[in-house]
Order: C-alpha cells, then structure tokens, then sequence
C-alpha cells in the first residue's frame, strides 16, 4: 500500500518548471503559460547554465530585508489580501494574482535548495560532468526524486537544449 503522505501537495513550488540553459527557447514564456489550467501551473524559468543555485530563477532571494522582516511583512500582507478578497468574492484573477506572489515568496524559501546539485555526490556529478546540458540532467534528476518537489505536485520537467 502507498503512503500518500509523501504525495502530500507542497505549495512551495509551481506546477511547472521549464529547465532551459542560456534562456528562453523560440517561443519565449508562451511555451509555459498556464493557458486554461489554473495560474498555479504558469511555469517558472530556471536558467540551467548558471552554475550558482542562487542564481538560477532571477531575483528569488531578497537582498533588502532579513528573513525575519521578509516574513513578518509576507504575514501582514496575507492579512490584508485575505481582507481585500473577503470584501470581493468571486474575483478569480485577482485571488491568482495574490496566490501568485505567495507561492514567489514560499518558493525564495526552498529553491535554493531543491536546484543545488552541489549537493548530490562528487562521483554523481563528475559522471555528469560540468556542461550546462549535462548539468540540467543532473538537476533535471535531482528534481524528479527529491521529496520536495515530488510533494510539490510537479506534474512536469521540460528539458530544454539549444
């Protein structure tokens, strides 16, 4: 019997994660946009030719304020979202919007983490060896079997190369 508890939905990252080195593909962001699915499954893009894991996905750790001041001002924020989307009910784009910003926060949490393929072994990432194609694989790889983004509920990983 399957232990649905590592399945749990984990909303610290989006539904969808296109791994592309060097950029965008031909097509740009249109080739993840969540179309008619819910904005939940609007892809992010990780730019695997970076080698920092902090610099993968753009501007995802504020340098302005601490952890502790991040969170204190994303709790007051979710006060006052919750009370702006109680005086409006039924306006869908707008609780997108606001779940939006949420998820960008709670992923600035995790996502260093989950993309570092520093911390897979030595011997693993010398087999893979150092290009930005072999390192996407690698993280590609990393991804699909680390606890946290299978709890995430990542339906799917697009590889990008060239």
């Amino acid at each position: 019997m399957q232990d649905d508890s590592a399945f749990e939905n984990n909303q610290n990252f989006p539904g969808f994660i296109p791994l592309c080195p060097g950029g965008y593909p031909v097509g740009g962001a249109a080739n993840w946009r969540s179309a008619f699915l819910p904005g939940a499954y609007q892809g992010t893009h990780v730019n695997t030719s970076k080698v920092d894991p902090t610099k993968l996905i753009d501007h995802v750790h504020n340098t302005r304020l601490t952890d502790w001041e991040q969170k204190d001002q994303f709790d007051l924020l979710q006060s006052i979202n919750s009370r702006h989307l109680s005086d409006r009910p039924g306006e869908a784009s707008q609780e997108a919007r606001i779940r939006s910003f949420e998820l960008a926060y709670r992923m600035q949490i995790q996502a260093t983490d989950a993309f570092d393929v520093q911390k897979e072994p030595k011997h693993i990432q010398e087999r893979y060896g150092k290009e930005p194609q072999n390192r996407q694989l690698l993280m590609g790889k990393r991804l699909a079997r680390t606890r946290s983004l299978i709890c995430a509920n990542v339906a799917w990983q697009r590889a990008a190369v060239g």
